[in-house]
């Protein structure tokens, strides 16, 4: 099935997998807060038996989620395990991680959706928010990098975390 077909079936029961805590950024708002440094991560076996666990349940597509899933060594294994068990595959990251070299072998591995969130327009609120100087160059590339590939890459989209920092950005996002 391709991923237009997957994409477009309606009652598709999805389910979310939190792999980690652990992020490379530290953005103000995160609830995640002291937890994030606590190595709090599902083991790869762990991971792959909630993954399991919602193929079992009649899930059709699994989100990867964190704290940030591409501090992973293991997300690749991850996304061929899902597909390989019928799963589509997503991950919802901050995209910061996303390299050339990463994003070929999450393609070849059956990535079929990815959500970089992003939370503002101008570079300089994005190192606010994030407190990282590189997170707007970063998602650019990510961004330029997924774009390439056009209908051969996965879906993507875009989550904006509205908050009391940003809202004024919205309407320029």
């Amino acid at each position: 099935m391709s991923r237009t077909e997957e994409q477009g079936k309606e009652n598709t029961i999805c389910g979310l997998v939190n792999l980690t805590v652990r992020c490379n950024q530290d953005c103000i708002f995160c609830c995640d807060g002291d937890v994030k440094e606590s190595g709090h991560d599902l083991t790869t076996d762990q991971a792959k038996e909630k993954i399991e666990a919602l193929r079992a349940g009649g899930a059709e597509s699994v989100t990867i989620i964190g704290g940030e899933p591409l501090v992973r060594k293991d997300i690749v294994e991850l996304v061929e395990y899902s597909r390989g068990i019928g799963l589509s595959v997503g991950i919802t990251s901050n995209g910061t991680p996303l390299t050339e070299k990463l994003l070929q072998r999450l393609v070849q591995a059956g990535l079929t959706s990815i959500e970089i969130s992003m939370h503002a327009h101008s570079p300089e609120l994005s190192r606010t928010i994030s407190q990282r100087f590189f997170t707007p160059d970063r998602q650019v590339r990510a961004l330029t990098l997924l774009g390439g590939l056009g209908s051969a890459g996965p879906g993507v989209s875009i989550n904006f975390v509205l908050f009391s920092a940003n809202y004024h950005e919205l309407p320029v996002f």
